[in-house]
């Protein structure tokens, strides 16, 4: 069978050079999302499609209806399932358990990958990550915001923003560590990121505008120099949603704490 063509809306056996992912799952608890996870979701891939004419893969777990969700007619996204990994020792808050799932990034068919948590927002074009990150095996961003050792710090990266090689052997390796942190209910700092910081204690720096992080406690965004807000757009202020352009986006009201404002919707 012909391998299918690169530009196919649905193509399994296609290898990209380059591609965008992220990870939508649904909590075995909660398969229904929330509609303020739906509104940044939509956020990211409407300024991922506006920005990039690189690939985007999705890769969803326990997602009904995931091609609606998505809208994945659309040109150049493609919707990867995923099993959902569970990793919960004692200590583990709810909404991290369930992040190993990022793991699965390791099998995508892309020779390169840049992940991003869809909890944030692109400023503008960012292909200029792969080439920041160059042949290096794992690419992330220093953490800023994560509470650590202070002598880990800068040695300790953030999970939101990954540049990596899928690979067979790493894929699998990956996996194995993590069923033996399941088996043995072992805690990480911050689940997923806590486990990849210690298997990638060797990796390499991407600047710090790929990965804004802060930005609601008062880190300032040079949108000139900055790609990527690691930020819930419900906790930016008014000011910060005009500078950043994101008053024309269609967002509902939301609290400080993400819940939909009484009757909201978007436009």
């Amino acid at each position: 069978m012909a391998m299918a063509s690169c530009t196919s809306a649905v193509a399994p056996r296609c290898v990209h050079e380059r591609c965008y992912t992220t990870l939508v799952f649904r909590s075995n608890q909660s398969a229904s999302a929330s509609p303020v996870q739906d509104a940044m979701l939509q956020l990211w891939l409407r300024r991922m499609r506006r920005f990039t004419a690189l690939p985007i893969v999705v890769m969803h777990a326990n997602v009904p209806s995931p091609r609606r969700l998505m809208n994945a007619t659309a040109l150049r996204l493609q919707l990867h399932r995923v099993g959902l990994l569970v990793v919960d020792p004692p200590g583990t808050l709810p909404w991290y358990k369930e992040q190993y799932t990022k793991l699965h990034a390791w099998s995508l068919p892309c020779r390169q990958v840049a992940y991003f948590d869809y909890d944030g927002f692109p400023l503008r074009n960012m292909d200029t990550i792969f080439d920041e990150c160059g042949d290096a095996p794992f690419c992330a961003v220093a953490d800023t915001m994560t509470p650590i050792n202070p002598k880990y710090r800068g040695r300790y990266f953030n999970g939101g923003v990954l540049v990596l090689r899928p690979s067979a052997t790493t894929y699998a390796h990956l996996l194995s560590e993590a069923e033996v942190d399941a088996r043995g209910r072992r805690a990480r700092w911050y689940a997923e990121q806590g486990f990849l910081n210690t298997h990638y204690r060797n990796w390499s720096h991407l600047p710090a505008g790929y990965n804004v992080m802060g930005v609601s406690v008062g880190q300032r965004v040079q949108p000139a120099r900055d790609y990527f807000v690691h930020e819930k757009f419900y906790k930016l202020g008014p000011r910060q949603r005009r500078a950043l352009d994101l008053e024309s986006e269609g967002l509902f009201s939301v609290d400080v704490k993400g819940r939909a404002a009484a009757g909201a919707g978007r436009a």
